[in-house]
C-alpha cells in the first residue's frame, strides 16, 4: 500500500515514549514498519483520536463555542508539548472537536444497528423478524448513557436486547417465529412478535 489513513486511536493513552517517535516520524514524512518496509507519508493521512476534554462537555456545556475550545486546548497542550500539537494543525481547521451524539443522530444510528442485526437471525437461527417498531428504538435510547460511551454502549445494548429476546423464542417451542418486533405493552423494556405490523413499522431487508 503505497497511499492511505494512519489512524492512532485514543492517542493519549500511548506510552510517552510513542510521541517522540512519532513526531520524529512526521518529522521526516516517513515511517518504517516492522516488515522494514517505508513508507511516504506525504501520501498518507494521518488521524490521532483522543478522549482528552470529554468531561468539559460534561460539567461545562453552558459555555459557548470560543471557551469551549479555549479549555479544550488548553488541555490538549497540557497532555502533548505544543511542537506535537502544531503537527496537527490549529483548532477548527485540522484539530477538530466531537461533540456528544444528541438523540436524532442516536436514533438514527440505532435504526441502521437494527437493520443490520435482525435480518441476521433468519438463516442462523430460522427467526424471521420482518421490522420493528420506532417504538424499540426509543426504548433502546432510555436504556444507555450516550454521554459517555455513545454508538459504542448504544450497539451493545442492541445486541443485548435482541439476544435476549432470540434465546427466550429458542427456548419456547410454541413461541411464533416470524412476525414484527415490537415492545410488551407490560413490560416496555422487553419485546415481543406480532403477527400484524403496528403504524410506521420499519420493515427489514433481506
Amino acid at each position: 500500500c503505497s497511499e492511505g489513513v494512519i489512524l492512532y486511536d485514543e492517542i493519549e493513552k500511548s506510552h510517552p515514549g510513542i510521541f517522540t517517535i512519532l513526531l520524529q516520524q512526521l518529522d521526516a514524512a516517513r515511517i518504517t514498519l516492522s516488515n522494514n518496509k517505508t513508507y511516504d507519508l506525504s501520501k498518507f493521512f494521518i488521524v490521532a483520536t483522543s478522549n482528552i476534554g470529554a468531561q468539559v462537555f460534561q460539567t461545562m456545556k453552558h459555555l459557548s463555542e470560543r471557551r469551549l475550545q479555549q479549555t479544550l486546548e488548553m488541555q490538549l497542550k497540557e497532555r502533548f508539548s505544543p511542537e506535537f500539537v502544531a503537527r496537527f494543525g490549529k483548532f477548527g481547521n485540522e484539530i477538530l472537536i466531537f461533540r456528544p451524539l444528541k438523540p436524532e443522530h442516536l436514533r438514527l444510528i440505532a435504526r441502521k444497528f437494527y437493520l443490520q442485526i435482525l435480518p441476521q437471525y433468519k438463516n442462523s437461527h430460522g427467526i424471521e423478524i420482518k421490522g420493528f417498531s420506532p417504538q424499540i428504538i426509543e426504548e433502546t435510547l432510555r436504556a444507555i448513557d450516550n454521554t459517555r460511551n455513545g454508538a459504542r454502549e448504544l450497539r451493545s445494548c442492541i445486541e443485548r436486547k435482541i439476544r435476549a429476546f432470540i434465546y427466550s423464542i429458542l427456548l419456547n417451542e410454541n413461541t411464533q417465529k416470524q412476525g414484527w418486533l415490537g415492545v410488551n405493552p407490560d413490560s416496555p423494556d422487553q419485546f415481543m412478535l406480532y403477527n400484524e405490523p403496528e403504524k410506521e413499522m420499519i420493515e427489514c431487508k433481506f
